[in-house]
């Protein structure tokens, strides 16, 4: 039998060993990180667009529930916008705020790296400047599309159907359908006029 005999260093990694694994694992490391950084761009596009159109459902959503119309303010410059409400009905009786008003309620702002392109309504498309769009309380809706723009030529569309109000997401620009382009059930649109 032999006797059993330990070789020095025969049991675990050497120094240059564990130098090799860890060279190896911090290249794989950066690349993964580089993957990573190209796609936040677009992460945050979809996000902006996610963002957009929950508050329009949020919007719908409390006209439909409070009886009364409301409004969505888009500043096109700003890359934000705003949630437009009535007053409260103690504000109108104190004469503080006229009850056909809407007042913008706190604003959001787009991620960062995304902006509005354009809203599109039917042959009119809006570029710069304020943009306001109303839903009814029957939860009907100006028709319109609001073009949000990334980094690069990355672009998405939130499109808002007039007749229910629902709101459709899609990758890459997308022109207003011809439904939603032919009809208004909203009431108006336009910059600081309803």
């Amino acid at each position: 039998m032999r006797p059993l005999v330990r070789r020095f260093g025969s049991l675990g990694f050497t120094l240059v060993e564990l130098l090799v694994v860890i060279a190896v694992f911090g290249l794989i490391l950066s690349f993964a990180v580089l993957r990573l950084d190209g796609w936040l761009p677009s992460a945050r596009l979809t996000a902006g667009a996610r963002q957009v159109a929950s508050t329009v459902g949020l919007v719908r959503g409390e006209a439909i529930a409070a009886g009364r119309d409301y409004g969505l303010l888009y500043d096109l410059k700003g890359a934000r916008f705003a949630v437009l409400a009535p007053p409260d009905p103690e504000e109108v009786e104190s004469g503080s705020k006229k009850a056909t008003d809407l007042y913008p309620l706190e604003w959001q702002t787009l991620p960062g790296g995304v902006d509005f392109e354009d809203i599109e309504f039917g042959a009119r498309t809006v570029r710069e400047g304020t943009v306001t769009v109303r839903f009814t309380a029957l939860g009907t809706a100006t028709a319109h599309a609001v073009h949000l723009k990334g980094e690069g030529e990355a672009q998405f569309t939130v499109e808002v159907n007039p007749l229910t109000g629902l709101v459709d997401l899609a990758d890459g620009r997308q022109k207003l359908s011809l439904y939603a382009s032919q009809q208004d059930f909203g009431g108006g649109l336009g910059g600081s006029e309803w």
